[in-house]
C-alpha cells in the first residue's frame, strides 16, 4: 500500500466522509505540512472536497519566517489552491500573555485557524501532526500527569479539526516529498532545545528508538488502543450510572451500595461521568474532583463537598447526592487580603490555614493536595491569603519560566466563574501556591534552601484536609 492509501484508508476509517466539504490545509512551509496538502490535493477529487490553505506567519525569525510564507503562496499558487495568510506578532503576544514562545505561537496558528473558519466558510480544518507528533504528545502528558485520555494521545478528530498524517512517520513523510521531488523549508525554531516539545523530539525520542526502532509506532498503537478502551470505559460508565441513579429536577441521586459492588477503578468512571452529567461536560473536570467525591462516598452520612467546578457533592445516608452549585460561599471577593500568621494559625470564613517550621533534615515531599512546603528565605514581605489579581504570574520551571496565572486557570480548564473564588498563598508581589492545585517553582525546595515552612490549608465546611 502506497503512502497515499494509507492516508486515504485512514481518513475513511478514522475521519469519515470528507464530500461536500470545504478543507483548509494549515501550511507553515514545512515537509508535514507541504505533505499533507500535496496528498488532499491529489484525493479531493477522489473523495469530493474542496481544498484550501491557511498560512500563519509567526512574526518571529525575520526574513526567514516571511520567506516561508512566501514559499507557501508560491506553491499552493502553482497548484491553483487558495491561500489565506495570517499575520501574528507572537513575541508580543507572549509577553503580554506571560507564556512561553511556543505557547504564544500555537495560540496564535489557533486563533488564525478559528478565524479562517469564519471569514471563508471553511468547514474543516486539516493538521499535519504525524506518529512523533502524537508520540511526543504521549511523552509530554505522561511527564506532567494524566489520565488515560491523555495516553491516547492525539485523536484524528477533534470539532472541526482534523489530523490525516496520524498513519505516518516523519521519515515516511520526507520520503513521500523525496517521491515527489518536493521541497519544502525547515523551521530553525525547530532545531531550538529550549522548547519542550523539541526536547522530547530531539533527546527522549531518539533514545526510545534505540531500544527498539519502533518505539514511535507503539506509542501510536497504543494510543490507539487506549483510545478504544475510553471510548469504551465512557459508553459503560454511561450505561451503568443509568441504571445506578435517578435524575430529578435539580440534582443526579446515585445508590451508593449499588455503585460500591462495581470495581474502585469503574467507580471513578462514573463518578466522572455522573460529575459531567450534571455539569453538562467533561471538559473540566479533573482527576481532584473525582477523588474527592469518592473520598465523600466513604465517609459518613451528612458530609457535603462543594467542588471548584460549580458542583456540589452530599451524602445522604445511602445516596450521593450531585447538583449545582448556587450558593454563595463568600470567596469571591477580589479585594480580600489577609496576613498570614508564621508561625500560627490564619482564618478566613470557613477556610483555615496553619504554618509552621519544619526540619530541612527530616522534610519528606510528597504530593498532597492541601499541604505545601516552600523555601521560606525566598518570602518577601509576609506572606498573604487573597484571590487572583490582573498581572499575577506562576513561575512554572526551574529556569523561571513564567506563565500568567489566567493562561494556567485555561490550561487547567478552570471554568471562568470559578476564577475568583479559588484561594492563593502570596508574599508581597508573587503568586506563591495556587491552593488545591500547583506551588510556584520559584518556592519549592532545594539543596540550597535554608528554613522550611510547612502549610496546611483546610476547608471547615467540608471536613477535609490532606
Amino acid at each position: 500500500m502506497t503512502y497515499l492509501e494509507r492516508v486515504e484508508d485512514y481518513i475513511k476509517k478514522n475521519i469519515g466522509v470528507l464530500k461536500d466539504s470545504k478543507v483548509a490545509v494549515g501550511v507553515s512551509g514545512g515537509a508535514d505540512s507541504v505533505c499533507l496538502l500535496l496528498m488532499l490535493s491529489e484525493l479531493k477529487e477522489r473523495l469530493g472536497f474542496t481544498l484550501c490553505a491557511v498560512n500563519v506567519e509567526h512574526g518571529i525569525r525575520g526574513e526567514e519566517s516571511i520567506d516561508d510564507s512566501a514559499f507557501v503562496e508560491d506553491l499552493c499558487k502553482d497548484m491553483g489552491i487558495p491561500c489565506f495568510r495570517y499575520n501574528a506578532d507572537v513575541p508580543a503576544l507572549a509577553k503580554e500573555e506571560r507564556i512561553s514562545m511556543e505557547e504564544a505561537a500555537r495560540e496564535a496558528r489557533y486563533r488564525a485557524f478559528e478565524e479562517a473558519v469564519k471569514e471563508h466558510g471553511i468547514d474543516l480544518v486539516a493538521l499535519a501532526h504525524h506518529g512523533e507528533d502524537n508520540a511526543e504528545t504521549v511523552i509530554f502528558n505522561m511527564a506532567r500527569g494524566t489520565s488515560l485520555s491523555g495516553l491516547a494521545g492525539i485523536r484524528p478528530v477533534r470539532d472541526f479539526y482534523i489530523r490525516p498524517l496520524l498513519c505516518l512517520s516523519r521519515s515516511e513523510i520526507e520520503d513521500f516529498l523525496a517521491q515527489k521531488g518536493q521541497s519544502f523549508r525547515t523551521d530553525s525554531s525547530n532545531l531550538s532545545m529550549e522548547y519542550t516539545r523539541n526536547r522530547i523530539r530531539k533527546d527522549i525520542i531518539p533514545l526510545l528508538k534505540e531500544i527498539n526502532p519502533r518505539a514511535v509506532d507503539h506509542i501510536r498503537e497504543m494510543s490507539r488502543d487506549l483510545s478504544e478502551a475510553v471510548d469504551f470505559l465512557e459508553d459503560y460508565a454511561a450505561d451503568r450510572l443509568d441504571l445506578l441513579s435517578k435524575k430529578e429536577e435539580d440534582c443526579l441521586r446515585i445508590d451508593i451500595p449499588l455503585l460500591e459492588k462495581e470495581k474502585d477503578f469503574l467507580i471513578r468512571q462514573i463518578i466522572r461521568r455522573a460529575l459531567a452529567t450534571v455539569s453538562g461536560g467533561a471538559r473540566d473536570i479533573g482527576r481532584i474532583h473525582v477523588n474527592d467525591t469518592y473520598d465523600l462516598i466513604k465517609g459518613p452520612t451528612g458530609k457535603s463537598l462543594d467542588l471548584s467546578m460549580g458542583l456540589k457533592a452530599e451524602k445522604e445516608y445511602d445516596t450521593l447526592i450531585i447538583r449545582k452549585s448556587n450558593e454563595d460561599d463568600g470567596t469571591g471577593d477580589l479585594s480580600f487580603v489577609r496576613k498570614v500568621e508564621v508561625p500560627g494559625l490564619t482564618k478566613a470564613g470557613n477556610i483555615t490555614v496553619s504554618t509552621s517550621f519544619v526540619s530541612k533534615e527530616t522534610v519528606k515531599i510528597e504530593k498532597k493536595t492541601y499541604t505545601k512546603l516552600i523555601d521560606y528565605d525566598k518570602i518577601k514581605g509576609g506572606l498573604f491569603l487573597r484571590h487572583r489579581r490582573s498581572g499575577d504570574i506562576l513561575v512554572i520551571n526551574e529556569a523561571g519560566g513564567r506563565m500568567s496565572l489566567k493562561d494556567y486557570f485555561i490550561n487547567e480548564k478552570i471554568p471562568v466563574s470559578l476564577r475568583d473564588k479559588i484561594w492563593l498563598v502570596c508574599d508581597e508581589d508573587r503568586v506563591i501556591w495556587v491552593v488545591g492545585y500547583r506551588l510556584s517553582e520559584a518556592f519549592k525546595i532545594r539543596e540550597t534552601t535554608g528554613k522550611v515552612l510547612q502549610l496546611d490549608f483546610t476547608e471547615d465546611k467540608d471536613g477535609r484536609q490532606d
